[in-house]
């Protein structure tokens, strides 16, 4: 009874996300292991490609944010940057797993 009442706890939680939120750790967690990739591939630095990957999840992020605050169509919020950090530091953890 306990089991089933948390679980749907956590059912509601999940449905209730904003797609939006989804799609920052989506592209958050891309770019940064694209660019961990990319860098490893071309500069064959573990080291280099950890740093660019992190660098540009966490700058892409905080530079839509900015986007955002200057534009009239846009709003700026707290919650996308912390969903496009997250899935940059999920992409940091697969980068890390890929390259070791």
């Amino acid at each position: 009874m306990l089991k089933n009442k948390i679980m749907e706890k956590i059912f509601n939680y999940i449905a209730n996300i904003r797609k939006d939120l989804i799609l920052h750790f989506i592209v958050g967690l891309l770019i940064t292991q694209v660019t961990g990739d990319v860098v490893y591939l071309l500069t064959h630095s573990f080291y280099g490609g950890v740093i660019a990957s992190l660098t540009c999840g966490f700058g892409a992020g905080i530079i839509k944010e900015i986007y955002d605050g200057y534009h009239i169509n846009h709003s700026k919020d707290v919650k996308d940057l912390i969903a496009t950090i997250s899935g940059s530091l999920v992409g940091l953890i697969l980068v890390i797993i890929v390259l070791i």
